[in-house]
């Protein structure tokens, strides 16, 4: 992978890819593509056009748009002010394609190595806290256990599995969860599906988004335990470009479980570019929750200043505020305020540094200082990273620590490998250990009887600190002999509990319909898994889904 030149005169980035995958949830791929940002005629941009067109060496990326790389590699996420490849990145995240509907947020999660798991006694590391749940940027105001409970899954969600309070906040500190609006689609698209599941468990999802509007919504029914069973999650996006150089979005979340929780979000993103690599983005936002009887009004706004410098330096720098007024609070209201700095340097393809410094201030404690500092080299097919990721727990105060050392080793012929060496430290108390990953997704040629065949593996060891190693093992596969039918199969299992595992398949119909069938908990052990609230023991699912 030698990845793709950047240059000044016509710098090339995506922003997102989203595709959908025979077997998936879409069985038509759906790209977006590319975004071009040329260069103006300025001084400035000029004069950095001349020093980088005499440069020995072309500045590339380490990762090209290849949605198709292992890990993930192909997909970016969301930073402030901008985006980055996954690969060019060398902390734990990960992108949630379009993730089975009847899930909830914790459902998946449960599913991950690495997070914590429903009726585990002790989670590894930095996982015994809950992550933080942000809704493009906007963090939930609340604790995020409960809402993880409840709130559907969504198509687009970034999982970020480290310390991440130097992009997002105190709440990131044990890790987060960002949901995200969908890119804006090449062609419109449109989606409508609905199951039934054992224990009388039931929903629904429609999805649609064009070039300028977005819709998403999903309701369950039978999860929860309480005065009421049934959820309910909306999201919808709209942007205008009113013409070179601003952009305007707007971004709505609504979410309720009708046994007394909720949240609504709205936020309106006004975006400047001027021709010289520079972008000024205002954002303000309001939003609503509730959590057992507890009301909270917030709202607030960020400001983000972005500059780049044809993809070798990308500076930026931010502030915000927010004001909440509890229900249940004297006085009743609180002021937060940050200010923010992240740098990312590419140092001609092959050395890649992402910084990220981050001043919380609030009323109700001291100020907290949050660093994530990661770096990578690229040795042909070898990638050698290390990162160091630093936070404060919003709740215990105590300082969350995450440091990484290790490589991943990408070869061209389907096989893909990740090792790290792991030094985490909640407070006072070390963990230490390390994570394998491998990905085999073989060639044609060695298929052998399988059309497709996708294979993931992955385990997380680390010792407690009373002196005992915990293992967490995953993976899933998923594989075809012939369409219409795909098949797929996985599980997770912690030292010392049971094992966790689930399998489906799907039938790809005519015109991007399709049935799949899905059976969760498959051991039967009686308890609830993966999604907490779900009936005890083993699910089965029955769905249909039609694309428009």
């Amino acid at each position: 992978m030698t990845g793709f030149e950047r240059r000044a005169a016509c710098y090339l980035k995506v922003s997102s890819v989203q595709c959908g995958l025979i077997g998936g949830r879409n069985s038509a791929v759906e790209c977006q593509l590319p975004k071009l940002d040329v260069v103006g005629s300025s001084p400035i941009a000029r004069s950095i056009f001349l020093l980088l067109l005499f440069t020995p060496a072309l500045l590339r990326a380490q990762v090209t748009t290849d949605i198709f790389q292992p890990f993930h590699q192909g997909q970016s996420i969301e930073l402030p002010g901008t985006t980055e490849y996954l690969g060019d990145l060398p902390q734990e995240a990960a992108w949630a394609a379009e993730p089975e509907p009847f899930h909830t947020v914790e459902g998946l999660l449960a599913q991950q190595v690495g997070w914590v798991a429903p009726g585990t006694p002790e989670a590894l590391g930095i996982s015994n806290g809950s992550p933080g749940v942000l809704f493009e940027g906007i963090p939930y105001p609340l604790e995020s256990s409960a809402v993880l409970n409840w709130l559907p899954v969504v198509r687009g969600m970034e999982l970020l599995d480290f310390p991440a309070a130097a992009w997002w906040g105190p709440t990131a500190a044990t890790g987060a969860v960002q949901i995200r609006l969908p890119d804006a689609p090449a062609t419109p698209s449109a989606n409508l599906s609905l199951w039934g599941g054992s224990g009388g468990t039931g929903g629904g999802e429609a999805f649609s988004q064009n070039r300028v509007f977005s819709a998403e919504g999903d309701t369950q029914h039978g999860f929860l335990n309480g005065p009421s069973s049934d959820t309910l999650r909306f999201i919808s996006g709209w942007q205008w470009e009113t013409g070179n150089p601003i952009t305007v979005q707007s971004g709505f979340l609504g979410s309720q479980w009708f046994g007394g929780d909720d949240w609504y979000s709205f936020f309106t993103s006004l975006k400047w570019a001027s021709p010289d690599f520079q972008t000024i983005e205002l954002k303000p936002f309001v939003q609503t929750a509730r959590l057992e009887g507890l009301e909270v009004l917030e709202y607030g706004s960020q400001v983000n200043y972005h500059l780049n410098m044809a993809g070798a330096l990308e500076s930026q720098v931010g502030a915000g505020f927010s004001h909440d007024d509890f229900s249940a609070m004297a006085p009743p209201g609180l002021n937060r305020e940050y200010l923010q700095n992240t740098e990312t340097l590419d140092v001609l393809g092959n050395f890649l540094v992402n910084m990220a410094f981050r001043w919380d201030f609030s009323q109700a404690s001291s100020a907290a200082f949050s660093a994530i500092l990661g770096c990578q080299y690229l040795l042909g097919d070898l990638q050698l990273v290390e990162n160091y990721d630093k936070a404060v727990d919003p709740v215990s105060l105590q300082d969350i620590r995450e440091e990484e050392l290790g490589f991943r080793y990408l070869p061209d012929w389907g096989l893909a490998s990740s090792l790290k060496f792991v030094d985490e430290w909640v407070g006072t108390n070390p963990w230490m250990g390390g994570r394998v990953k491998i990905q085999w997704v073989p060639a044609e040629t060695t298929l052998f009887a399988f059309q497709e065949l996708h294979l993931e593996a992955e385990e997380e060891f680390l010792e407690n600190p009373s002196g005992t190693m915990i293992w967490d093992t995953g993976g899933q596969v998923s594989w075809s002999f012939f369409q219409p039918l795909s098949f797929r199969a996985g599980g997770r299992e912690i030292s010392g509990q049971v094992f966790h595992a689930e399998a489906g398949m799907d039938c790809l119909l005519k015109d991007r319909a399709r049935i799949f069938v899905s059976a969760e908990n498959i051991t039967n052990p009686p308890v609830s898994w993966p999604d907490l609230t779900a009936p005890a023991g083993r699910i089965f699912w029955l769905g249909v889904e039609t694309g428009f």
